[in-house]
């Protein structure tokens, strides 16, 4: 089934619409079973397994809801230049989501779908970027702040200023991921923190 993220929305969303037409041809029989019994005065209870089903099917429509929604947002972020980027906005909307995602997670977790952790694992480290933009966003940071923070990603592998151009519309949030920027959280806040301490002289 549709439980982790070898599956696409699309896919997922078409596999849980067929096993609803399943559900429905299944509850239509048991209908008919139970009026059949009652010929002969024969009491037919809903079948549990049923009804486990309807109810594990009602949960992972809404992992997939969130996974959706999730992902909506990631796409309206990932192309915003980093000069466009309002993190407190965009704080309280992941976050929002996050307590959604931790709280199913509590309801299901003995169903190992692995579609929901792969969920809160993204988000988490879109949390976990949030700082580091607010430090990257510091008014005090001049051109000799950044050429550091480039030194630094660079490692001495190419020249810094290639590294990338925060004042162009390339530098966007996708590229702060995908350039790791978090795992360079120290430096960039020592030199956001000097760069405060220098204005203010």
């Amino acid at each position: 089934g549709p439980f982790d993220s070898k599956f696409t929305i699309e896919q997922a969303f078409t596999d849980i619409e067929a096993f609803r037409v399943d559900m429905a041809e299944l509850n239509r029989q048991q209908v008919n079973l139970k009026r059949g019994l009652s010929i002969f005065d024969i009491d037919q209870s809903n079948s549990k397994e049923l009804e486990q089903l309807e109810s594990d099917l009602n949960y992972l429509e809404k992992c997939w809801n969130y996974t959706k929604s999730w992902q909506d947002m990631w796409a309206a972020w990932e192309g915003s230049t980093f000069g466009t980027l309002v993190t407190d906005k965009m704080e309280i909307e992941a976050g929002e989501i996050y307590k959604q995602v931790t709280r199913l997670g509590r309801e299901i977790k003995d169903k190992n779908w692995y579609i929901l952790d792969e969920t809160r694992n993204t988000i988490l480290q879109f949390q976990r970027t949030m700082p580091l933009i607010v430090m990257l966003k510091n008014e005090a940071m001049r051109d000799r702040h950044w050429l550091q923070i480039k030194t630094e990603v660079a490692g001495g592998k190419m020249e810094p200023r290639e590294i990338f151009d925060e004042t162009a519309d390339t530098f966007t949030l996708g590229k702060i991921i995908e350039l790791k920027l978090d795992t360079f959280e120290e430096i960039i806040n020592e030199v956001s923190g000097a760069a405060s301490k220098e204005l203010s002289i």
